[in-house]
């Protein structure tokens, strides 16, 4: 049962600090006089640094105000939730104060290298206000939305599927926006996210409308979030990217919310990585005190190199598309190419093991055994999946040998597969005399690692310390008991 009153003071600070924003973007539009506020835009042909910043905190009239203001609140109205769902609220907080101070400068110089070197124009050119931001919140809201479809689904090639529908979703946004629509586009896009919507749920569930609107009952509150998510990002994030650009009084800085859009996703995809979910926070962890390992250590985010292809070709395509042919070429060649991808949902898979120390027990004969607990993630099963355990102190660069265990729940003598979303035991046992006295520093700990003979990396997990120090005292009581018997 949550404890909505524990989160209060969470909420509190996040409110302040979401609604201090606004609130100074619409004191500084009404404060400061027109003429400091053309000093704080970025100029193009001046490139005054300290503009690079300021130029994100002022607006050109109360109109372009109030677009970024709303673009701003429907976004965090969209985040906002799903943070507080998973009690997260800190994290979003450092993200937003990062976005403030990190992505000005990005934003700005990103558009500046365009118009400079693509379109050769600096005279004249000035870019001002927080549009940049806003597309870098719709940027982590993309991530963020596909993250929790990947919590319901634990599939990545589902999640995939999910974040590809989005995608086309807003191509189409684009066109319908712009009415620049052809009957090839409107076919194409219909077609890619029909062949999505049958990559996303399978089809025994398509065919059982019962059994779907079963499972979104029993997670109503996180489903209704992923669907206002991701109906903020089709209607609102096409509004950003018109193809008629210039007008007569004013341009739209596309390639400046294309910057926002891309560093948000990049910058705060790597946030959330890191801060939210449970290898990025593992990591950190280790990281903070473990040497660098020769040992290749992938995640199954970048293990299917066929997903990123996937990514990248439309990408490719659509840049070829552009020079070549006219502007619906890239619409037309990105979606088709998308659907195309889609058709061949059968990618080789790999296993993808996560393993996490459980316990370490003590014997009577001074050994001691480290309990180890590994999961399958990915989507082929793990073959001949062994597990060993070592001390090693990173100070001094000593260890012991490695030590295979043994699995707990099937045939010890024999190494055993582990099927996709399936879990086993292992347990390490590590003799006493192992462990050489006097050489190991403080910063002593035991490593674990485990793997597949069809799997291209080994999964880490460590224990520090304080995981010897409860065998010393385990080794200690177990003497004394002796000496009393």
């Amino acid at each position: 049962m949550v404890n909505y009153s524990e989160r209060w003071p969470q909420t509190v600070r996040t409110g302040i600090l979401l609604l201090s924003i606004p609130v100074t973007l619409a004191i500084l539009y009404w404060m400061i006089t027109p003429d400091i506020r053309t000093v704080l835009i970025f100029d193009h042909s001046r490139f005054n640094v300290y503009t690079l910043w300021t130029s994100a905190y002022v607006h050109r009239n109360i109109d372009h105000l109030n677009g970024n203001l709303l673009g701003y609140s429907v976004a965090l109205a969209a985040l906002w939730p799903i943070f507080y769902r998973n009690n997260t609220q800190k994290e979003l907080r450092n993200i937003v104060l990062a976005f403030l101070v990190v992505l000005p400068p990005l934003i700005s110089v990103s558009d500046y290298l365009v118009y400079r070197y693509l379109l050769n124009v600096t005279d004249q050119v000035a870019t001002r206000g927080f549009s940049g931001i806003v597309a870098a919140l719709f940027g982590l809201l993309l991530v963020i939305v596909v993250k929790e479809v990947h919590t319901i689904c634990q599939n990545w090639q589902r999640t995939t599927n999910y974040f590809l529908a989005l995608i086309l979703s807003i191509l189409g946004g684009i066109v319908l926006y712009s009415g620049i629509g052809t009957l090839v586009i409107y076919i194409s896009i219909v077609v890619g996210l029909v062949l999505v919507v049958f990559g996303v749920i399978p089809l025994d569930k398509l065919l059982n409308p019962g059994q779907m609107v079963q499972d979104i009952k029993t997670r109503p509150f996180q489903i209704g979030l992923i669907s206002y998510g991701s109906a903020v990002l089709v209607f609102l994030v096409p509004a950003l990217f018109p193809v008629n650009w210039i007008h007569q009084q004013s341009v739209t800085n596309i390639f400046g919310h294309a910057a926002g859009l891309l560093f948000g996703g990049l910058f705060g995809g790597g946030l959330v990585l890191l801060t939210l979910t449970e290898w990025g926070r593992t990591e950190v962890r280790k990281r903070s005190y473990l040497k660098p390992l020769l040992t290749t250590k992938l995640n199954i985010a970048i293990l299917r190199r066929m997903v990123v292809l996937a990514i990248l070709f439309p990408i490719l395509f659509a840049a070829v598309s552009y020079h070549l042919t006219s502007t619906n070429a890239i619409l037309t060649g990105a979606t088709v190419l998308y659907a195309s991808l889609l058709l061949f949902r059968e990618i080789p898979t790999q296993p993808a093991l996560e393993i996490e120390s459980t316990d370490i027990a003590v014997h009577t004969d001074g050994s001691f055994i480290v309990s180890l607990e590994s999961r399958n993630i990915g989507t082929a099963t793990a073959e001949d999946v062994v597990a060993h355990s070592r001390i090693y102190d990173p100070k001094s660069d000593t260890s012991s040998f490695w030590v295979e265990g043994e699995s707990l729940e099937d045939d010890p003598d024999e190494r055993v597969d582990v099927e996709p979303s399936h879990y086993q035991q292992f347990g390490v046992s590590i003799d006493e005399e192992q462990i050489p006295n006097g050489i190991f520093t403080e910063n002593v700990r035991i490593e674990s690692k485990i793997g597949a003979v069809n799997q291209s990396y080994t999964t880490y997990d460590v224990l520090g310390r304080e995981a010897l120090d409860k065998y010393n005292e385990f080794v200690k009581a177990i003497k004394q008991i002796a000496a009393a018997t």
